[in-house]
């Protein structure tokens, strides 16, 4: 499961200042050494061809008071089976659901033992319904059948992995072919925003420079993709020699998904509106782009702005604190986007707005696989898509009271 970014506390305010887009439909294609760019403006979908996804989900977990099984403050993953089973990952157990949204049966338990994890950081749905379980923890990932009963684990050869390459910290991923999408720091290569590339004590604006790589299952080498970078920290001097870091939520959260087929790796790391797609064995085989997407930022700082950063720097008395979230800068504009997934099929979901509890819709723009953009479509608010396939959507959505809702969303092409 993906960390929900901070920049989604400041999408409240698209609707002051987002910026109307042209109004002629266009869709256009050009190459640069072999990549094919593809911009858009609006949407290619005629009357009738946008999909349809149903307001009222089919199946809701997380809501049941009597289930002590749906009790939960946050999940880690989840995945719904080709016969609408439903499995749940929370702080390192699984638990399975029936369509119908019954609990059927604990798959396995917090631990270290065979079976058991500590943390769930995937799971995946590969050949025959087979249900993949990856531990980041105890590295190691374990395969369940399709009947749901315990078959094989096997441990990451972490040696080999990393005698690949210097790895630094960033969130794991495990793509369903075996590969391990990993992180490496690039001085070589320009920061996504122009910020420095070191990430110290001086004061100023710093942003690692971090690029992503792809470990084929096979361990024999590592190819390099995009930038993913790191997040932008502003360092403000409160003394001779003292300086604290702060986070601004208009600053992007580098976003990565892999999933379709044939598999893609979708990486966007800008404030831009142009998301770069990669095959697992290192090629940039696309970028998707939307003209008239940026957002700018509100003139004058919101509550809700102000609140936010002021919680990375809480330690501080309140007259220092003041002072220093007057002295953070203020990017020109918000971030495009707040979520990348991909259907089963291929087409590329990106996810614009409607991570808050205020927001009454989630906002989805839709890219075929070819690159153009096609539409978009709603869900409820406060809302992000966990899983896509072809007649359904599983989504992960928190109630204004703070739970945490597993729901099935069925769509209709």
């Amino acid at each position: 499961m993906r960390l929900l970014p901070p920049v989604a506390l400041t999408l409240a305010l698209l609707a002051c200042s987002s910026t109307a887009e042209p109004a002629i439909p266009i869709a256009s294609i050009r190459d640069s050494a072999g990549v094919a760019i593809v911009t858009s403006t609006t949407g290619a979908w005629q009357d009738g061809e946008a999909w349809e996804v149903d307001s009222v989900p089919t199946t809701v977990l997380g809501a049941d008071e009597n289930d002590p099984q749906q009790q939960w403050r946050s999940i880690e993953a989840a995945v719904r089976f080709a016969d609408g089973r439903i499995a749940v990952a929370v702080d390192g157990s699984i638990r399975l659901f029936g369509a119908d949204g019954r609990f059927v049966r604990l798959l396995s338990r917090t631990g270290e033992g065979p079976g058991e994890f500590r943390r769930v950081g995937a799971l995946q749905l590969v050949a025959g319904d087979t249900l993949r379980v990856h531990d980041p923890w105890l590295t190691r990932v374990a395969d369940y059948a399709p009947d749901g009963r315990y078959s094989r684990e096997q441990p990451l050869a972490l040696d080999r992995f990393n005698a690949l390459g210097r790895w630094v910290e960033c969130v794991p991923m495990l793509l369903v072919d075996g590969s391990q999408l990993a992180c490496q720091e690039d001085s070589t290569a320009a920061g996504a925003s122009g910020t420095e590339s070191s990430h110290d004590d001086a004061p100023g604006t710093h942003r690692r420079r971090i690029r992503r790589w792809a470990v084929p299952p096979t361990l024999d080498t590592a190819y390099p993709l995009g930038m993913f970078s790191g997040l932008t920290s502003h360092n403000i001097a409160v003394a001779p020699g003292r300086t604290v870091s702060v986070l601004h939520p208009f600053d992007p959260w580098p976003q990565i998904a892999g999933g379709g087929s044939p598999l893609r790796i979708a990486l966007w790391a800008s404030h831009d509106y142009r998301i770069e797609l990669w095959t697992p064995a290192g090629v940039l085989e696309r970028i998707v782009q939307r003209i008239g997407a940026r957002r700018a930022t509100p003139k004058v700082a919101t509550p809700e702005e102000r609140e936010y950063t002021a919680r990375t720097i809480f330690n501080l008395d309140a007259a220092t604190r003041e002072r220093v979230l007057d002295a953070v800068p203020r990017p020109d504009s918000m971030p495009a986007l707040v979520d990348l997934e991909f259907t089963s099929d291929g087409h590329l979901l990106v996810q614009r707005e409607g991570f808050l509890a205020m927001q009454s819709t989630s906002s989805w723009d839709v890219f075929a696989p070819d690159g153009r953009f096609l539409g978009s479509f709603r869900l409820p608010g406060n809302a992000r898509i966990i899983q896509a396939g072809k007649d359904f959507l599983l989504v992960q959505r928190r109630t204004v009271e703070g739970g945490v809702l597993v729901e099935i969303y069925r769509v209709t092409r």
